[in-house]
């Protein structure tokens, strides 16, 4: 979360962002989900030493308290310096998880893990959509691929939640060894005679 420079503060004057004492955070209607101090961890980057001027200011969540904001959900925060001067709600969003993505061998389905209940989207190079699946309670997905797509084929992977997207990761479809049709199970090399 970043404060900025150009947020406006309330009417009792300047902000000290080098004097934080609490901060209230609150849902997309407006409920009060936190009001303590603590919740959030200063970075260590917050100064103050312009008097008159709300120096930018970044914070991030207590891992100890990331599991009760949603992925994909907006929050707003507010900041209380000791003298009651405090910001005008920033909001700011959770970020959508999207771990490492695999291609199984046959380049037939991508798996991977993302945020619980996001939507993991897969598309080709034109943009088309070729698979997409819902990241299980777990966090685990499975998506086949279809239509099959060509080899050497990079495709895109993305998981979102609401209107918040990941970060974008691409798999690229590997190059398969031709099926002996004699024996399925025996790669060709070269084919049995008939």
């Amino acid at each position: 979360v970043t404060i900025r420079g150009t947020d406006p503060v309330d009417a009792m004057g300047e902000l000290d962002m080098g004097n934080i004492q609490s901060y209230s955070i609150s849902d997309d209607a407006g409920n009060a989900l936190l009001d303590s101090n603590g919740w959030f961890q200063p970075a260590t980057n917050i100064t103050d030493s312009q008097p008159g001027v709300l120096n930018d200011a970044s914070f991030t969540i207590d891992p100890a308290l990331q599991a009760q904001f949603q992925p994909g959900h907006t929050y707003r925060l507010v900041l209380f310096d000791s003298a009651g001067n405090s910001n005008a709600p920033t909001p700011f969003a959770i970020p959508v998880a999207l771990g490492s993505a695999q291609i199984n061998a046959t380049g037939t389905q991508v798996t991977g893990t993302a945020s619980a209940g996001a939507t993991v989207t897969l598309t080709n190079a034109a943009g088309d959509p070729v698979g997409s699946a819902t990241a299980a309670a777990d966090g685990s997905y499975a998506i086949t691929i279809s239509p099959t797509q060509p080899a050497g084929a990079v495709l895109r992977i993305v998981a979102t939640v609401g209107a918040v997207e990941s970060a974008a990761q691409s798999v690229t479809v590997p190059a398969t060894t031709p099926v002996d049709p004699v024996d399925p199970v025996d790669p060709v090399d070269p084919v049995n005679p008939i």
